[in-house]
Formats: C-alpha cells, structure tokens, sequence
C-alpha cells in the first residue's frame, strides 16, 4: 500500500440507457487522467455513470449482476490502465433494481460494491 493514496474524481455527462458510450467515456477520462497525472491510483466516478442517471421504472431494462458485462468491462479497463476504479452502475437486485457504487483495484479484481438501500424505490 502507498504511503499517499493519489485519488482523481471525474464529473462528466452521461448517456442514459447507452452503456456502451458510457464505458467508451470513462475510458477517455481514465486516460486523460492518467495523462495528466501519472501517479494516480484511484479513480472516482459518479454514480450511475455507467448506465447514465435515472431512477424510475426504466431502470429494470438496464439492470445488471455485479458479474455482468460492464462490470466486467470496468475490471478490464481498471487492468489494462493499472489504476483503481470506483463507477456507478444499476444493479439488478433480488427485488428491485440499486444504484450501486463498485470499486476494482488496478489489477481488475472486484473489491466492494455499495447500494443505498432507499434510492430506487419506484423502479
């Protein structure tokens, strides 16, 4: 473990419904980071940037298991670049669907998810 934990935070616009931009976006913004300051080891995004920002009843169609293809695609992009990743995604859940935070380290390795329990209520 570092000394010092570098941290960056990224705040960008999103697509809803396109994960598929969405991941393309983050990967820019992991690379720009790193561009610009090469010794970063976690990068934060907001939550639910990776299927875009809604809570309504929409959000059962892009609803996701913490081992789907976007988190997998996040593992992949937080190997390939060598950095920690923290995303937001929505989670399909066992009754309904969560805005879920997920964190990788800079090896891809899945190391937590988080959900708050009282955001999503009407989907």
């Amino acid at each position: 473990m570092p000394e010092a934990l570098n941290i960056a935070t990224v705040a960008h616009d999103t697509n809803w419904g396109n994960v598929g931009a969405n991941l393309g976006a983050t990967e820019r913004h992991v690379a720009e980071v790193l561009t610009r300051a090469a010794s970063t080891d976690l990068i934060l995004f907001p939550e639910l940037s990776l299927t875009g920002y809604i809570l309504d009843s929409s959000a059962v169609a892009l609803a996701q298991p913490l081992d789907g293809p976007t988190v997998m695609a996040l593992r992949t992009m937080a190997a390939r670049h060598k950095v920690a990743l923290a995303a937001g995604l929505i989670e399909a859940g066992p009754d309904r669907p969560y805005n879920t935070q997920v964190v990788v380290d800079s090896d891809g390795a899945f190391l937590a998810a988080g959900a708050p329990v009282y955001l999503v209520r009407g989907a």
